[in-house]
């Protein structure tokens, strides 16, 4: 199913620090992972508390 998974690429427009410096160049190299649960599962956890 092609839409349970998805990759975003931010490049340049979104950095963290600088690029003007080799640290920040680094601090700029990432790679984050956001999970989800489906709406149903969530649904699910919300109303078994």
């Amino acid at each position: 199913q092609p839409d349970r998974i998805r990759a975003v690429g931010y490049a340049d427009t979104q950095p963290l620090a600088s690029n003007d410096t080799p640290e920040g160049r680094n601090r700029n190299r990432r790679v984050t992972f956001v999970l989800e649960l489906p709406k149903e599962a969530a649904a699910e956890k919300n109303n078994s508390k």
